[in-house]
């Protein structure tokens, strides 16, 4: 018997979270995906946008001068841990937060079971 793996997309919230607090939820759900427990899949979008939050001063500032080197590496374990979709095409439109619309474009193309996220807009997606 075949059995598909269960795929998800964490929206960068999570990335970001995971790098602050990796003892909080956003760490552990992580820690899982580094585990192989799920296949966690990204885009180039969500590395170019992540490692633009990253490097926002007020996340500088947390880790001094050794934050380029945490930076890195944690992006490095990203590209290892995740499968890295080549091509993502817009299909979808969200007029409430357009910023957005690459991380339901990455889960609807990778046809994920889940998409993972902190931020509102994204959850209203499933109750609005």
């Amino acid at each position: 018997m075949t059995t598909s793996r269960i795929t998800a997309v964490f929206d960068t919230n999570v990335f970001v979270q995971a790098f602050l607090n990796p003892a909080g939820p956003s760490g552990v759900a992580w820690k899982c995906a580094r585990e192989e427990l799920f296949q966690l899949v990204v885009s180039v979008a969500l590395l170019d946008e992540l490692s633009g939050v990253l490097d926002r001063s007020y996340i500088r500032s947390k880790f001094g001068p050794h934050f380029d080197r945490w930076k890195d590496h944690f992006l490095a374990e990203i590209r290892f841990y995740a499968r890295l979709a080549n091509s993502v095409v817009h299909v979808f439109d969200f007029p409430r937060d357009p910023k957005d619309e690459f991380v339901v474009d990455l889960a609807i193309a990778c046809q994920a079971d889940f998409l993972v996220s902190k931020d509102t807009d994204l959850l209203d997606l499933v109750t609005g």
